[in-house]
């Protein structure tokens, strides 16, 4: 009998143990996300906001004191016009024309004595009188009297404006019956054909940047993706602030041609993003940054997934970006790498998986 008893406490003990061992198995195994990695193109870049601009944009001014008038309806700002189009004209004011007239009298008066000092002066340099830079210092004050003149003249008339180049009308500052002063602004045209993107870059990038890199210009509002190639990138940064893509201290501004703009739905002021390859390397194996991790020592580690454990692998970095990192020794392709929760992970950690398979990791 005593012996039954010792046997059904043994049991019951074995039965407890082994209960309390499955349940500290369940317990320490940490649930993770893995990606399988393979060799593929790798793309070092830097993405910055920015806003679309124009290389050619034309400001027209007033000449004269005036009031604008003959303004057509279809001229409103983000109207397309073409070169040569009338935009309207100013009438000179009756108070302008009198002054301008008055300017006009003493001018031709001016003009009328150059033209006899002209003559005279042809006849002395023919007897040498007087010496040949003589004789063109004279015809030069004739021509600039010729000139005011005309330039007079000119402001009697009605300023007919016309534009200059095809484009979208991105400023109006005038209306039908507004007085208009001398040098005031009145439109300003955007050629849509020559579009730019200023580009802010942080302190931190702007040295790995240069003349010449290809850069991919997205879009905030539309799907729409154009290439570009970097023309000039500033010297002096911009006054210090929290720029867009949340930058913050000083930022310089990277000037982006963009290749064939026509028909596109990029608009005059619109924020784009810009992504900047800086370097391009093929048959690369790459991770996510997140899977990567560093020892006190600073050096690189990560977590490879084999049979429901983590095990920890030592490697060598290469290239990075703000997505991923170049594997250079250390992994190989077809092996997966815990990308999730890795922080919790000892080398031969059980682990079970989040999701049983997930898309390959292209680094780009």
């Amino acid at each position: 009998m005593r012996k039954r008893i010792f046997i059904i406490l043994g049991c019951l003990i074995i039965l407890l143990l082994v209960t309390r061992w499955m349940i500290l198995i369940k317990t320490s195994t940490v649930e993770v996300e893995t990606v399988e990695v393979h060799r593929s193109e790798f793309i070092c870049k830097i993405t910055a906001q920015g806003r679309i601009s124009s290389r050619n944009i034309v400001t027209l001014r007033s000449r004269t004191n005036g009031i604008m008038q003959n303004i057509p309806s279809s001229i409103q700002v983000g109207a397309k016009v073409s070169k040569g189009e009338f935009l309207g004209e100013v009438k000179t004011s009756e108070e302008e024309k009198r002054t301008i007239q008055n300017e006009l009298k003493r001018a031709k008066t001016e003009l009328e004595i150059s033209r006899r000092k002209l003559a005279l002066s042809k006849q002395l340099f023919e007897l040498k009188a007087i010496s040949e830079n003589e004789l063109i210092r004279v015809k030069l004050d004739y021509e600039n009297d010729k000139m005011r003149v005309k330039e007079l003249e000119k402001k009697l008339k009605p300023q007919k404006i016309i534009s200059p180049i095809s484009g979208i009308i991105s400023e109006i500052r005038v209306k039908n019956g507004e007085r208009v002063k001398a040098n005031d602004n009145l439109f300003t045209i955007c050629d849509m054909e020559q579009l730019i993107a200023n580009l802010d870059v942080g302190e931190e990038d702007i040295a790995k940047i240069h003349k010449g890199q290809k850069v991919l210009i997205r879009s905030e509002a539309f799907p729409e993706q154009l290439s570009g190639q970097i023309e000039m990138v500033s010297m002096v940064a911009q006054a210090e602030k929290n720029a867009p893509g949340n930058i913050v201290g000083p930022t310089f501004t990277v000037t982006v041609s963009i290749a064939n703009p026509t028909g596109t739905v990029l608009r005059i002021g619109g924020r784009v993003l810009g992504t900047i390859i800086l370097e391009r390397k093929q048959n690369v194996i790459a991770v996510p940054l997140e899977a990567v991790l560093y020892t006190e020592e600073s050096r690189p580690y990560l977590f490879v997934y084999n049979s429901g454990k983590a095990i920890k692998r030592m490697v060598k970095i290469g290239l990075s970006n703000d997505e991923s990192v170049e594997i250079v020794e250390g992994l190989e392709p077809g092996e997966k790498v815990i990308i999730s929760n890795n922080i919790y992970l000892k080398n031969n950690t059980r682990v079970k998986l989040k999701k049983l398979s997930t898309p390959s990791y292209e680094g780009f």
